[in-house]
């Protein structure tokens, strides 16, 4: 529950889903919900610090929200594109659901 201790090392205790482990006190807290603009700082010490909004959190490089890429950029992950598909390393058109 909120507020009890957690940890990934020796004894791992676990949060109860929708919580998450705050390693800097080691206890169960709500996840951050802030709304974050473009250039925020967005992850710190294993946390989201919010949502990103028309952009996307860069948690494997710079630790800010970043501008979402468009079709034919390079990406990672396809939280990082515009159309929400990366595809063999390219932000691709989003076939999720599309056709009969």
């Amino acid at each position: 529950d909120e507020g009890e201790p957690c940890g990934a090392m020796g004894n791992m205790r676990i949060c109860k889903t929708g919580l998450e482990c705050d390693f800097g006190s080691s206890t169960c807290q709500a996840p951050q919900t802030a709304e974050l603009a473009l250039g925020d700082e967005c992850y710190a010490n294993f946390s989201l610090l919010g949502d990103c909004v028309n952009s996307y959190c860069d948690m494997m490089g710079s630790n800010i929200c970043e501008p979402l890429r468009a079709e034919g950029e390079a990406c990672t992950f396809p939280y990082e594109c515009t159309t929400g598909a990366c595809d063999a390393g390219t932000c691709a058109t989003n076939r999720m659901c599309v056709g009969g």
